[in-house]
């Protein structure tokens, strides 16, 4: 059975060591059903997000997460760290296509009080 994509692939961030450099991360290609046969189906809560867009390489989205929490820090915007943040794929990131490759990060922000 075909599933039908309703959007960007996803990569989202389960748990990061900073100090050993390694992430944790589920990837994902958002769907309509609310159940696909044979797939795992997960959906994100509905909330409020800081989002940051690298325009280029892959290899640059570790600068990319450390400015955009430095941006939310200098805003004062906190992250809602219990919602887990993740990436969104605007494009095919091709190593060949160099700066034209499109990433949206995105940290869940707290709600104002």
């Amino acid at each position: 059975r075909s599933v039908a994509s309703t959007g960007e692939p996803i990569a989202v961030y389960v748990k990061t060591n900073i100090r050993q450099r390694t992430t944790e991360c589920h990837f994902g290609i958002p769907v309509g059903a609310a159940e696909v046969e044979g797939l795992a189906v997960a959906s994100l809560p509905a909330h409020r997000s800081f989002v940051a867009r690298l325009q280029g390489s892959q290899a640059h989205l570790e600068v990319a997460w450390y400015l955009a929490m430095r941006h939310m820090r200098a805003a004062g915007i906190e992250p809602d760290l219990r919602i887990t943040p993740f990436e969104r794929y605007l494009n095919d990131p091709d190593p060949a296509r160099g700066n034209d490759n499109l990433t949206e990060l995105h940290i869940a922000a707290r709600q104002a009080t």
